[in-house]
């Protein structure tokens, strides 16, 4: 049986709306060896169909049969991913047609790398364009995941192997699992923007409250017992505290673009380029909303 170059994980909660348009940004990937791991995190009639429907033999369909939480659903794409790179993709979200042709092609330029990760366009949830971010770099990786994100990144099955996902996780799943597959790690960083993020419409107090338990939880495992544990746990918290009230508050748009920059007009229009395309490929497949 042929192994793809990269296998793509993508957890779905119970009627998330944006499943066909994660599925179709695959579709026009500049590389097409890639395969995708769809779990339905607890039965939706909708995205079964929708998965179905896309006809794609390079995507496989996990479905659960009550909703067991973010954690538990990449734990089962990952044993289910037969690739030696793993990406992630949220069904909120979508690639750029560029964006594993150019991970795979630094992989091409320097085979020691185990963490490949790009710049992200951060949208709102009517798929409009309201900021960027990203970073230019490489280097070893600490003892702590600095400034990694994780959504754009790919990373080599070994690493997230031996990291693997706690399925007790319901949120916060992705911070673990970079705490443990991060450190020690030789990575690069592209600051062009290939993830498209749905951040605005993922955001809210009940979320940021859950994650900031968890966060708080992880920062504690990061560090080790110890003063320097405690005060990274208490400044943790603290951030989250204000995270929450900022929802709470009605500042949660705000909170999401302070940590973005503005898109230069060529970035603007590499968007545009790339939505359009996307948005053919829905057309083509029945899928346009």
């Amino acid at each position: 049986m042929h192994t793809p170059a990269v296998s793509i994980m993508i957890p779905v909660r119970p009627a998330s709306p944006g499943l066909g348009r994660a599925l179709a940004s695959l579709a026009i990937q500049r590389v097409a060896d890639w395969e995708a791991v769809v779990v339905l995190d607890g039965p939706c009639v909708v995205n079964r169909a929708l998965v179905r429907r896309f006809a794609d033999p390079r995507v496989q369909l996990v479905e659960f049969d009550r909703q067991r939480g973010r954690g538990a659903a990449r734990a089962a794409a990952l044993e289910r991913c037969r690739a030696p790179w793993i990406g992630f993709l949220d069904a909120d979200d979508w690639y750029t047609p560029t964006k594993l042709a150019t991970q795979l092609g630094c992989v091409d330029e320097d085979s020691s790398l185990e963490v490949v990760t790009t710049g992200m366009f951060i949208v709102d949830a009517g798929n409009e364009l309201r900021g960027v971010r990203g970073l230019e770099g490489q280097g070893r990786a600490g003892g702590t995941i600095g400034a990694l994100p994780f959504a754009p990144s790919l990373v080599r099955a070994e690493r997230a192997r031996r990291a693997g996902f706690d399925a007790r996780l319901r949120s916060s799943e992705d911070r673990a699992f970079l705490a443990a597959a991060v450190p020690g790690a030789w990575w690069r960083s592209v600051a062009d923007p290939l993830y498209v993020y749905d951040e605005y419409g993922q955001q809210d107090a009940l979320r940021s409250l859950r994650s900031a338990v968890t966060t708080t939880r992880l920062a504690l495992r990061e560090h080790g017992p110890g003063r320097a544990a405690a005060v990274t746990a208490a400044r943790q918290a603290l951030r989250a505290g204000g995270t929450v009230a900022a929802h709470a508050a009605g500042l949660g748009e705000w909170l999401v673009a302070r940590r973005s920059d503005a898109p230069s007009p060529e970035q603007v229009a590499r968007f545009l380029v790339a939505r359009h395309l996307l948005d053919d490929e829905l057309r083509a497949r029945g899928l346009a909303s």
